[in-house]
């Protein structure tokens, strides 16, 4: 039998509030007092009393249609049996008070089960202030996916909405989010990387670099808006306030060998961007303005400049034009 807690049609909560404040039983109620449940599924109720600050005392509870639904008589737990209505009470050990909740039971996910739940990115960069909405998806996809909420490992870095999924970065640093099934069977992970965003809160994001790639890859890759292609270059508009555009330069053979990202001088993009490569490469030092830098394993060779008043951070498959080559001068090139 699947273990799933029910994806609720919740009616409006009552006010479980009373002028009574002496503490004494006036009724009892369902939290939930109608819900949706799939076949198989389980469901514990929950009952509160009236006033909030009387005693809760022990109920049983049945159903009205086993054939629809059944209900642990101690437990309150309801199982899904087939389509159809049922009304499962409570009712106090004294038989004075009694409560109601309509159970209707759906065929669901076409009968297929659940196997789990991923997030569609399980790894996501945001800068400073920046705000994403997860989504899950249900594994497999023909599979209902059931309410879930989501919490943050370190919600000084990001929080996130319990049932929305909508992430704010908050400062920078890592953190992961969380998502778990309402039954608790089923979590998924999701790493999110906050960077110092600045003031204007856009987002710098590096271009694909996996030099020898073909554009089929790279096309793939990308989620900017495609402005123009050749048949050895890539040109796309870019994706925020911050980016004006970036390129993609292929040899004939459609072999990637050199990229680069137009800047648009705003919002301390300098600095900023200076920051973002600095964390992730060697720097290699200044020249005539120009900042070179080079990841750990020598691959890529990158260099900043101003030109024209704007920002240009060029990428460069520096184990071909050699580390010392690639330091000694500024290779400029420009998208047509």
């Amino acid at each position: 039998m699947v273990l799933l807690v029910a994806c609720c049609t919740m009616s409006c909560k009552k006010d479980s509030s009373s002028s009574s404040d002496d503490g004494s039983l006036k009724r009892i109620e369902f939290e939930d007092d109608e819900i949706t449940l799939s076949v198989g599924d389980e469901y514990t109720l929950e009952l509160v009393a009236v006033p909030s600050n009387a005693d809760l005392p022990k109920c049983s509870f049945t159903s009205d249609d086993k054939s629809v639904a059944t209900v642990g008589k101690s437990s309150g737990t309801v199982t899904a049996v087939a389509e159809g209505e049922a009304i499962i009470t409570a009712t106090t050990s004294d038989g004075k008070f009694t409560a109601e909740c309509v159970v209707t039971v759906t065929s669901g996910g076409g009968g297929v089960t659940l196997k789990g739940i991923k997030f569609e990115e399980d790894d996501i960069t945001l800068a400073e202030g920046a705000t994403r909405t997860l989504k899950l998806v249900a594994i497999p996809a023909s599979a209902d996916l059931p309410k879930c909420n989501f919490t943050s490992d370190d919600a000084k870095v990001a929080t996130v909405e319990k049932t929305t999924g909508k992430v704010t970065a908050v400062k920078k640093g890592e953190t992961v989010i969380t998502a778990t099934t309402a039954d608790g069977k089923f979590s998924a992970d999701c790493y999110v990387t906050v960077t110092g965003g600045g003031s204007g809160g856009g987002v710098y994001r590096e271009p694909y670099m996996a030099f020898g790639a073909t554009k089929t890859t790279v096309k793939n890759f990308e989620t900017r808006e495609i402005a123009e292609e050749g048949d050895v270059y890539l040109y796309y508009w870019g994706e925020n306030d911050d980016v004006n555009f970036i390129y993609y330069d292929f040899q004939i053979d459609s072999k990637m060998y050199w990229n680069a990202v137009c800047l648009n001088n705003t919002n301390n993009i300098e600095n900023r961007v200076v920051s973002f490569l600095s964390e992730k490469y060697q720097y290699l030092g200044e020249e005539q303005g120009d900042r070179y830098f080079i990841s750990s394993d020598g691959a890529i060779g990158v260099v900043m400049y101003f030109d024209s008043d704007v920002w240009f951070v060029e990428y460069f498959d520096a184990t071909s034009i050699g580390k010392a080559a690639f330091s000694a001068k500024r290779v400029k090139r420009l998208a047509p």
